[in-house]
This record gives structure tokens, C-alpha cells and sequence, in this order.
């Protein structure tokens, strides 16, 4: 999962407000994933999510939803 402008989020609104924005993704992602899930901070502004036992349209359901 990508943060779509983040670059520009952060220079707009600056380093806090970027990781406030970073906060708030986490937390939205995490109320649409299970405990067995994985969320993980990739890069700057791209996270890796595995679903565990997700299959197809159960995955595409979460990722809609998170978005």
C-alpha cells in the first residue's frame, strides 16, 4: 500500500504532520485486519500488508475498505 502525494503532504504540512497522516493510515488499516494479519512500514510512504488466509475477493474487500 502506497500513501498517494505523501511527498508533498510532507512538504506542505511538514515532518509532524506527515507522521500524524502516517498514525492515521495505521490505525484505519489496522481496524479492517485480523490478528494474524501483518501490517509493516516499508518505506517513507508505502506499507506491505499481508492477509493472512485472505483469498481474492476477501482481499480486495479489505484493501477497499482501507482505502
Amino acid at each position: 500500500m502506497a500513501v498517494d502525494a505523501f511527498r508533498k503532504y510532507l512538504d506542505m504540512y511538514g515532518m509532524q504532520e506527515a507522521h500524524a497522516l502516517l498514525a492515521k493510515v495505521v490505525e484505519i488499516a489496522t481496524r479492517h485486519i485480523t490478528d494474524m494479519d501483518i501490517l509493516a512500514r516499508f518505506s517513507a510512504d508505502e506499507f506491505i500488508l499481508c492477509l493472512s488466509g485472505a483469498k481474492g475477493a476477501e482481499a480486495t474487500a479489505k484493501l477497499e475498505k482501507i482505502r
